[in-house]
């Protein structure tokens, strides 16, 4: 027998016997796991509400009842500005007297603004200051007012803050400066201590906040 022979019946002895081993069934062997890996395997938590219910509205209740803040008063300044427009909110409150500003406009550009200080008890108006320029805001701690005046100019708006005692009636100039390229003027915030504003030092390119 030759040796090519030889390999051609060994490899039709082999598929007989395969085949013949088809017919019993076949048992797939796990690897089996230990007690303790079994124990430490993480579990999943039930959900306790569906997911759909997260996206519905909760109605808000209320906690406690409304507050008054007291009582209201009013007062008719109409007899201290008669003959004029006057556009006046007040501005700060100190010791039974409300103080307000009042600007007139004169011009296209050019504008007078008043300080003024309403006495509840004496029922009278008085002009603390009167300045050629816009006073755009105004607040107060304690005995003190604090303003912004700004009038516009060819390179932007320039702008004062001013600072008054009430009991001296002494003014103090607290910073000044212009705002140019359209950024606004200093804003006053002021706390139970303390009166703070920002700056802005722009060119064409940049703006600086200081």
């Amino acid at each position: 027998m030759s040796r090519k022979t030889f390999y051609a019946a060994a490899l039709m002895l082999t598929c007989v016997v395969t085949a013949g081993c088809t017919d019993s069934p076949v048992t797939k062997q796990y690897p089996k796991v230990p007690a303790d890996s079994a124990q430490s395997a993480p579990t999943v938590e039930p959900v306790s509400a569906p997911l759909s219910d997260y996206g519905k509205y909760m109605p808000l209740k209320r906690q406690s009842e409304m507050v008054t803040l007291g009582n209201h008063q009013t007062y008719n300044l109409s007899p201290f500005f008669t003959g004029q427009s006057v556009l006046i909110a007040p501005d700060y409150l100190y010791q039974q007297s409300i103080y307000c500003r009042h600007v007139k406009q004169t011009s296209d550009t050019a504008s007078k603004s008043y300080i003024y200080r309403y006495s509840q008890g004496s029922n009278d108006n008085q002009v603390l200051h009167t300045v050629n320029r816009t006073i755009g805001m105004m607040t107060g701690i304690s005995h003190y007012l604090f303003w912004v005046e700004s009038n516009p100019t060819k390179s932007g708006q320039k702008w004062t803050i001013r600072s008054m005692d009430l009991k001296t009636g002494n003014i103090d100039t607290l910073d000044q400066g212009i705002s140019r390229y359209n950024t606004a003027i200093p804003y006053l915030d002021a706390s139970s201590k303390r009166i703070s504003w920002m700056t802005q030092e722009a060119t064409p390119t940049r703006t600086k906040v200081v």
